[in-house]
């Protein structure tokens, strides 16, 4: 089939999934790892499916991610529904492969603060994606509270500056 003459690469940090994604894609041009530390190269289209509010730091993950992208990074998570950017931390509970429940503290992010991260690191173009609805089932795309989202952010090279490193650049001191 064409869909495999490329190399596809993938982070799996649940145990049972690795295995079973490299059993699945066995000789198939794709590599998988267990830690995001280990990705080598770039790719052209990275992916991160609902791993964003489980993170210890949202911001150095987001930076990781677009450094592995050649082109386009694409986000399926859950959002903080807010005009502002802001994340909230908050705790919850994961549900992992084996049946075990996760709890700890995740961050809830809405989406004008998943923007100015992005454009941090150059990604400054963002399209919604919405997966076609499913008659008579439970719809997270489209739910009020903490709603799930798809965003694919383009990488344009337009980086927003931290203030912090404008004040180091340019030797200027604030209190």
């Amino acid at each position: 089939t064409t869909l495999f003459r490329s190399l596809y690469g993938g982070v799996e940090i649940q145990e049972l999934f690795f295995h079973t994604a490299r059993k699945l894609l066995y000789g198939r041009n794709c590599l998988f790892y267990k830690r995001i530390e280990e990705v080598e190269r770039k790719y052209d289209v990275v992916l991160a499916s609902g791993i964003l509010n489980g993170v210890g730091n949202p911001i150095e993950f987001l930076k990781k991610l677009c450094h592995l992208s050649n082109e386009y990074v694409v986000i399926e998570t859950v959002l903080i529904p807010s005009d502002k950017s802001i994340i909230e931390v908050t705790n919850g509970k994961m549900i992992a492969a084996a049946g075990e429940n996760y709890s700890g503290l995740v961050f809830l992010p809405s989406i004008s603060a998943i923007d100015m991260l992005m454009s941090l690191n150059g990604f400054t173009e963002r399209e919604r994606l919405y997966p076609e609805k499913i008659d008579g089932c439970h719809d997270p795309y489209r739910s009020m509270n903490h709603p799930r989202c798809i965003l694919r952010y383009k990488n344009t090279g337009n980086f927003t500056k931290l203030l912090s490193d404008i004040v180091e650049k340019e030797n200027v001191y604030s209190c």
